[in-house]
């Protein structure tokens, strides 16, 4: 069963990375609401907070999550700097 969810880390640590792709080659974040990365980026974090407090640590949902924290943290900075393409 473990390695259930070994795939279903792996999975769901790069699910994100399809729109990483395309907005690191265009630089488009449009479709991105500021409310949709700000949200999925503290819930990252708190997860990642509530993991690091268990006792016994589960290191593939850290993984997981930490993987989806920098690549949230990517996006938001694209978010955040959209505008500024033209400078």
């Amino acid at each position: 069963m473990e390695i259930v969810g070994i795939i279903g880390s792996i999975l769901m640590a790069v699910c994100a990375l399809p729109q990483l792709v395309y907005t690191l080659k265009t630089g488009d974040t449009s479709s991105l609401s500021r409310g949709f990365i700000a949200m999925w980026w503290a819930g990252e974090l708190c997860l990642l907070v509530y993991l690091f407090s268990r006792v016994e640590l589960d290191w593939i949902l850290i993984l997981n999550y930490a993987a989806n924290f920098g690549i949230c943290c990517v996006l938001g900075w694209f978010k955040l700097n959209e505008n500024k393409k033209g400078d």
